[in-house]
């Protein structure tokens, strides 16, 4: 899904991203060993960007066992300054799958320094079965270009919270709101100074299902007011391996302390790992949309994600009328044995857009435009074939890019679903030139379908934007109005700012900004557009974060200037 297995570990590591991939010189076989295939940067790498990180493809041969998490450490994953191998602290995850490496540097690597990425043997699957070991080095740029930027934030940590936070929404009694791993809902009252009040506990979606849930989207009905809460709630299976297929629910909760309850949507498929349905928004045309992410690493059943098939309802965007639903609306298709068919006449809920692979967040732009965010497959996918055969099977592909979609009704987004009739993966390779997202692994000549679009925005590999918002507030004199901030929940761990245009191309991104870096896999955010004020969900660090305005403090930021 969105956010990803995490471990801590008190240090990690490395410099920026690239697309090329050296395999260690070790004498195993590769077929048969666990081993790291290559890392961003690659070995040798020169010119690196220091605030950038590493990124290691695995290889997996253990059927669905990724990496055991528990077994990340400072001894089983290190980076180090080559020349006297002193330890650089940095955080270190990996994917939902368990099928890659993120390490994020806590601080800005020394310029025109060599430093050497290594994995132990101590790093284990989840099979219990040690990683060959392996080595890569790479040295750093002279420096980075940046530039002023009249944004700043005071960083104002506010403590361990009651259970890991996943989502955040501000209600319309000015209080926020928090949706928790295991299925409760935080209520926090907001004193002057933004911080926050020991939170009260609801617990009425754990009551209501007899157990503990796993709450990916929590937002306040349109005609919600103080005095009559309408919270609507996203959420599936508490699990992040061997999830019960068809558990995913939408519920409204409603009275003074959302005691009341009742199950909106029922049997929204779920995958094997940490893919499910995830936040949702009211759009302006008063219905509910949210992203169910995919059954699989890239279109095809694999191993990592245990050989579940995608369905018509999954690595979509969907759209539900809450106004035409009376009692709860059973959506298992008939692949599962259901009867639903989300393009009958007066579907309730349909399929908006398709080929988006697990989009946690969703943002309705005062541009007109709809962005989402996804997370893109680790290397080890497999695609599926046409039933002509004109778009071929691939296997074990690449990792691919994470991106900022800008959603259009009826577009296709590049990830490959049959029950869509859909097979090509992002852009397929058209031609045997340079393409926009192209998949080289596929014969010249594959054309995505007509209703592909590119996207607005490549974040790069590895990184996992996740929780997205556009900022309201006038502070930092309209500078930020207006601007997409995402979170970087891997390679990155702060918060991108990018710049949409009126016709909704995105025009520059921005990284760097004081009080916006340097978190522990940032999962979530909003704005109190009160004040100006954000609130962070870190997830690794299970914490929330005030990020309060500092007016009249310049940033010196990386600035990417995007074509249009």
């Amino acid at each position: 899904m969105v956010f990803v297995i995490v471990a801590l570990v008190p240090f990690i590591g490395l410099a920026a991203t690239m697309t090329v991939w050296v395999a260690n010189p070790l004498k195993f076989n590769p077929r048969s060993v666990l081993h790291v295939v290559g890392t961003r940067p690659i070995n040798g790498a020169r010119n690196f960007l220091p605030n950038g990180f590493v990124a290691a493809d695995l290889h997996l041969p253990n059927k669905g066992k990724g990496v055991d998490a528990r077994t990340i450490s400072a001894q089983t994953v290190k980076l180090y300054r080559a020349k006297d191998r002193t330890p650089v602290k940095a955080v270190v995850n990996t994917s939902g799958a368990g099928d890659a490496i993120v390490l994020q540097p806590a601080q800005t690597l020394e310029p025109e320094t060599a430093y050497t990425f290594e994995v132990t043997p101590g790093l284990k699957d989840m099979a219990g079965t040690s990683f060959a070991p392996y080595t890569s080095t790479f040295t750093t740029a002279a420096g980075a270009t940046t530039s002023d930027y009249p944004v700043a934030f005071d960083k104002v940590p506010l403590g361990q919270t009651e259970g890991v936070v996943i989502c955040l929404t501000l209600g319309p009694d000015g209080h926020l709101y928090a949706g928790t791993f295991d299925g409760r809902i935080l209520r926090y009252v907001i004193s002057p100074d933004g911080t926050l009040r020991p939170p009260q506990i609801i617990q009425t979606i754990q009551q209501a299902n007899k157990g503990p849930r796993l709450i990916t989207g929590i937002r306040f009905d349109p005609a919600s007011t103080a005095d009559t809460l309408v919270l609507w709630v996203s959420h599936g299976a508490m699990a992040l391996e061997k999830a019960p297929h068809w558990s995913g629910k939408i519920s409204r909760l409603g009275g003074a302390d959302l005691q009341t309850w009742q199950d909106v949507v029922i049997n929204l498929p779920r995958a094997y790992r940490d893919h499910l349905n995830n936040q949702l928004e009211f759009g302006p045309d008063g219905a509910i949309y949210f992203n169910q992410a995919s059954m699989t690493a890239t279109g095809a059943p694999d191993l990592k994600w245990n050989m579940r098939h995608e369905t018509p309802l999954t690595a979509a965007m969907l759209r539900l009328d809450p106004r035409t639903i009376s009692g709860p609306l059973d959506v298992k298709t008939p692949d599962g044995g259901g009867s639903y068919d989300p393009r009958a006449p007066g579907a309730p809920l349909t399929v908006y857009a398709t080929g988006v692979r697990v989009g946690f967040d969703l943002v309705f732009h005062s541009n007109g435009s709809l962005y989402v965010p996804i997370n893109g497959s680790a290397r080890g996918g497999n695609t599926p074939a046409s039933a002509d055969k004109s778009v071929q099977r691939l296997e074990n592909v690449a990792t691919q890019p994470d991106l900022l979609l800008r959603v259009e009704r009826g577009g296709y987004y590049g990830h490959p679903n049959p029950a869509h009739g859909e097979y090509v993966l992002n852009g397929g390779n058209p031609t045997a030139g340079t393409d926009p997202l192209e998949v080289r692994e596929y014969r010249v000549g594959t054309r995505p379908p007509a209703n592909w679009k590119a996207a607005a925005y490549d974040f790069g590999k590895s990184v996992s934007p996740n929780g997205a918002i556009e900022y309201t507030s006038g502070r930092f004199g309209d500078h930020l109005r207006g601007k997409l901030l995402v979170t970087r929940y891997s390679g990155g761990d702060d918060v991108i700012i990018l710049t949409p245009g009126s016709d909704g191309s995105i025009t520059e991104s921005v990284t760097g900004v004081i009080g916006l870096t340097s978190f522990i896999d940032p999962l979530d955010l909003i704005e109190d557009p009160r004040t100006g004020n954000l609130y962070v969900a870190e997830f690794g660090g299970q914490k929330l974060t005030l990020l309060r305005p500092r007016e009249g403090t310049f940033s010196k930021v990386f600035r990417e200037r995007v074509g249009r």
